[in-house]
């Protein structure tokens, strides 16, 4: 009986998020209570909320792993590492491909991973590249 708590519960977390799965694993209990007390009067009342509430403390434990364990999915797939040693010029500071071509570092991580890098002056460099058109600033 307990599969037909665990399967919607897990898949309510890993397809509609963690909300969905601590609603039903709330849910699913209280409306089991529900029903033993409208047709079954057999159960003394304290079980059946103890029972009830192992299952809900269980379920939401089970939330946490699901969801974590679909945040670490997502990650991964959103983190894309360069390993490895980089072959690169000390001067022009351009990296050496599988098949002995040279290419700008830009486009070497543009072609291995999903960076999109954007160009900027540091301070220093647009002091020594244009300090003439700054004039006094700093």
């Amino acid at each position: 009986m307990s599969i037909l708590y665990v399967v919607p519960v897990a898949l309510a977390t890993w397809y509609s998020g963690w909300r969905w799965g601590v609603a039903l694993a709330c849910g699913l209990p209280l409306v089991r209570i529900v029903f033993l007390f409208l047709w079954v009067t057999a159960r003394p009342i304290s079980v059946t909320f103890f029972n009830s509430g192992i299952r809900i403390i269980t379920l939401s434990l089970l939330v946490l792993l699901v969801y974590g364990e679909r945040q670490r999915r997502a990650l991964l797939q959103e983190v894309k590492i360069l390993r490895g040693l980089l072959p690169i010029c000390s001067f022009c500071k351009k990296i050496r491909r599988s098949d002995n071509t040279w290419v700008s570092l830009e486009t070497y991580l543009i072609e291995h991973s999903e960076a999109e890098l954007t160009h900027r002056f540091c301070p220093a460099c647009m002091k020594e590249h244009y300090g003439e058109f700054m004039g006094n600033q700093k």
